[in-house]
């Protein structure tokens, strides 16, 4: 796939559409590997049921895991380690997540409310929460999680892009990335009222599964551990970022 893919300078133009027309042929096949045998995707196109850590919640701390943009256009923030090593990893890489899983995004998002009785429709689409805070602590992590869980049943869902590895920008959309400030299973919610085509960084962007109970996560030493829903927040942000300092006994999930 990688010698199938025509390497080249940013699009030309804003849709993007010269640099597409020149890797259909990646853009169009889906790499079975790379699906999860308890999905059953809605969207037809490339996807991947795994995807990277972003880190704990954006509000204490941007791209705190293991998988960040290279290149930030304003430099917003001062964590962002561009290519990450072992060596960057000093919360342990027992006590760190490197990917989770995702259910693939929904082809009619606005079809789906936050009060849907079937969890296979609102784990693929993301939800507004009209908070857009700027609260620059673990007090504004937990108000978006709580915005989060308290929408409306009637609150429909605006995008249902998930799971498309081959989409990399905006860098601060979800696409193929996950984050830790809620927890596995529950909504993803835009903390942004302008982003209306994925859960922004500073939202939340939780891993989901069809699994009962809980998602599987591949910590940064390669074991994967199955993490109830269950999980207490503090644990769940902690586990998120490589270099918070967090002290984290196993036995916490």
């Amino acid at each position: 796939m990688w010698n199938a893919y025509n390497v080249g300078a940013v699009q030309p133009n804003s849709t993007g559409t010269t640099l597409y027309a020149k890797n259909t042929t990646v853009f169009n096949t889906q790499i079975a590997s790379l699906l999860c045998p308890s999905d059953a995707p809605m969207r037809r196109v490339t996807l991947s049921n795994y995807v990277g850590n972003l880190g704990g919640p954006f509000q204490m701390g941007g791209y705190t895991g293991t998988f960040i943009p290279t290149a930030d256009w304003n430099l917003q923030n001062s964590n962002q380690a561009g290519d990450l090593k072992i060596s960057g990893v000093t919360d342990g890489t027992s006590n760190t997540a490197l990917w989770s899983e995702v259910l693939s995004g929904h082809t009619n998002p606005g079809s789906v409310s936050a009060g849907d009785s079937n969890p296979n429709n609102w784990k693929r689409v993301h939800f507004e929460t009209g908070l857009n805070s700027t609260q620059a602590n673990a007090a504004g992590a937990l108000a978006i999680v709580n915005a989060c869980k308290s929408l409306a049943p009637s609150k429909v869902g605006v995008a249902g892009a998930r799971g498309d590895w081959f989409q990399a920008y905006p860098y601060y959309v979800n696409y193929a990335v996950y984050n830790h400030t809620a927890p596995p299973n529950t909504r993803a919610c835009s903390n942004s009222p302008w982003n209306t085509w994925g859960q922004d960084v500073y939202g939340a962007a939780p891993p989901t599964s069809n699994h009962s109970g809980g998602v599987n996560v591949c910590m940064t030493d390669g074991s994967v551990k199955f993490i109830k829903d269950s999980i207490g927040l503090p644990t769940w942000w902690g586990l998120g970022t490589r270099n918070g300092s967090e002290v984290i006994s196993a036995d916490t999930y």
